[in-house]
């Protein structure tokens, strides 16, 4: 391992975990209205569980520098 890249692995780990923090809860109020039976447009749902999926990415590959 070279000097720089542990920093790197800090800060991809720093922006996972805000990118989970920022989603996670959006996430759960776009449950909670689905299971409310609130109408939400398709392109909303759609664009969430895009983001979800990018998050999840994102996780995975920082972990697999780790």
């Amino acid at each position: 391992m070279r000097i720089g890249e542990g920093g790197e692995a800090i800060r991809g780990l720093r922006v996972a975990r805000v990118a989970v923090g920022a989603v996670l809860p959006a996430e759960v109020a776009v449950a909670v209205c689905v299971v409310a039976g609130v109408r939400i447009p398709g392109a909303i749902l759609v664009g969430a569980e895009a983001l979800v999926v990018t998050v999840l990415a994102l996780e995975a590959v920082v972990l697999w520098r780790l």
